[in-house]
Formats: C-alpha cells, structure tokens, sequence
C-alpha cells in the first residue's frame, strides 16, 4: 500500500501558519462528511486517485464555494475560516475529490496538502460529536 505522505497529503491544516483563534474542527470529534477528516479517508483518497481539479472561490463561516469545471459547489466544511486563511495565504488551487468528501488544498512551498471533510451539496446533515466528550 503507498503511503499516503509520499504525494504530500496531510491530514490535517498546518497550524503554524494559521491563527489559532479561528474555528477548528477540534471542536467536534464526528468523522462524517463536513465535520473532521480522518487519515484513513485521506489515504484512501491518495490510492483511489478520484479527484478532480477545482479553484477555491469563496467562503462563510460554514461553508466554501467551489469551481468544479463548470460547476460551482457549495460545499460545507467545519473548516470554512481556517480553508479561507490558507487560500489566502497559499492560493485557491486546490482537489476535490467527491468519493471520500474531501477537499485538499495544495500548500505551495510547504510541500503538502491541507485536507478538509467537505459536505456535498444535497447531502443530509450530521449533529457535531463535542470533541471532549
């Protein structure tokens, strides 16, 4: 099995570069589509290679709007400030990949990815798990 790392995929944002008084979905524990990300789901994006190239439009507290060739997606994401922040400091280049609900944004010159659990649009919502219990 590859390892998942070698294509510059990570689980999860690089906190260093973002501040820590935006939002995170540390708060909730729930692994569903639009709450947290879950390495498993990460590597088995890597392996299936299902993903698709898309520009980060725009963004809301819960939410992003995605260009997905000539499509836009608002896709819901726990991460919404957090995507915001690095799109802002890395650009809007990013993958969708629709099987495993993940949106991984390229992080030029960190040399990796941000992975973020993204909600489809038409997809039923999940109640938040509190992350401390």
């Amino acid at each position: 099995m590859p390892d998942d790392t070698s294509r510059g995929d990570r689980f999860e944002p690089p906190y260093t570069a973002v501040p820590r008084h935006l939002p995170s979905f540390a708060d909730c524990a729930r692994q569903a589509p639009g709450h947290r990300p879950h390495h498993i789901q990460v590597r088995l994006s890597a392996e299936a290679q299902t993903r698709e190239s898309v520009v980060v439009m725009d963004g809301d507290r819960e939410s992003a709007v995605v260009a997905a060739g000539d499509q836009l997606l608002r896709v819901r994401t726990h991460d919404a400030p957090r995507l915001a922040a690095l799109v802002r400091r890395h650009g809007a280049l990013a993958q969708l990949d629709r099987r495993h609900h993940l949106l991984l944004l390229d992080l030029v010159g960190e040399g990796h990815r941000a992975a973020f659990s993204v909600r489809l649009p038409g997809e039923g919502a999940s109640p938040c798990s509190p992350a401390d219990g």
